[in-house]
Order: C-alpha cells, then structure tokens, then sequence
C-alpha cells in the first residue's frame, strides 16, 4: 500500500488518542513514524499498524478499520483527492451509481505501483444499491463499511449500511454491500 494509507492510519491515531499513543503503536509495530505519502510499502506495514493499535488501543481490529475507512475518505479530500471524488457526483446517489467507473484508475496516474480494488454497483431499488468490493487483499470488508459510511457523511447523507456477504473468486476476495440511502 502506499504511504498515504499509512499516513492516514498515523493521523487518525494520533487525532484520537494523541502522539505518545502512536509513537507505542510504532513501535509496537515495529515500523518508522513517517511515511512517505507517494512510496510503495509492503502490506505487512499497514497490517502491522492495525494489529498494534488494535492491541494498545484494546479496539478490535474490525471497528478500527471501520473508524479507519470513514476517516479516509475526509483524509484524502484533505489531501488534494477531493476534487476527483466530487468528479462521481454531487449526492451519495450520484456516486454509488457511477463508482464502478474507474475511480482508481484516475488516482493510479499519480501512483503507478497501486494495486486497487474493483467495485461495482447496481441499482437495485430507488436510492438502493449493491456494492461489490473485489481485492486481492484479504479482511477489508469492515474498512468498506466505513468507506461507505464516510461517503454518506462527505455528502451530508444518511444510509443503512449493512454486509450481504462475502466470496471467494479465486485470490480475491469479494464483499457485498447493500446501501439504502435514507431521504428525509
């Protein structure tokens, strides 16, 4: 992953639990306290983070990649990526319903060592739509729930999110979202 994930995972620790708590986590996890944001790093490193927060923290892993997930989607607007999330829409209904269109493949002309998953969607009632999370990479899902939820939160929008399921294709691993976004 590249070093904007680990910078993400740093700042939302230490915006929650101070310096100190992720200097322990750092070195718990046994890697450097800086990142470079547009470095390629091992997986491991970012697996490693979350273990150890998880540990320090005492926050199972699943609920610290869900923070995790929300805080992302305000952490990389905030760091020059907002303009192409607002390229797929101005509502949560607009972007879900345009998500499978290479969102990543925009970002992956800055980051050409990115390795991305693949969502689709597909309307399946008004305001509600299945969201099909595919990546190589394995235990993501909660991080996609709150994915989800920070997106809903970027456009001042409700939704019931709930996990449909999880799949195997091969190496990937596949997970279903429904997304009933809630008109008020």
């Amino acid at each position: 992953m590249y070093g904007l994930v680990n910078r993400a995972v740093k700042d939302l620790i230490t915006e929650n639990f101070g310096a100190a708590k992720w200097q322990e986590v750092a070195i718990s996890a046994g890697v450097d306290e800086e990142f470079i944001s547009m470095e390629s790093y091992n997986d491991e490193v970012t697996y490693h983070l979350v273990g150890a927060a998880s540990e320090l923290l005492d926050i199972p892993a699943a609920e610290l990649l869900r923070q995790f997930g929300n805080y992302w989607i305000r952490f990389t607007a905030d760091e020059g990526y907002g303009h192409i999330l607002s390229l797929f829409g101005d509502t949560l209904d607009e972007f879900l319903a345009r998500l499978g269109n290479d969102l990543h493949g925009r970002v992956a002309v800055t980051m050409p060592e990115l390795k991305p998953p693949q969502f689709r969607t597909e309307k399946i009632a008004q305001h509600t739509y299945l969201v099909e999370y595919k990546s190589h990479r394995k235990g993501l899902m909660p991080m996609v729930h709150g994915l989800l939820e920070g997106l809903a939160i970027r456009f001042g929008e409700s939704a019931n999110i709930t996990h449909k399921r999880s799949d195997e294709e091969g190496s990937m691993t596949i997970e279903t979202f429904e997304v009933e976004i809630v008109q008020h």
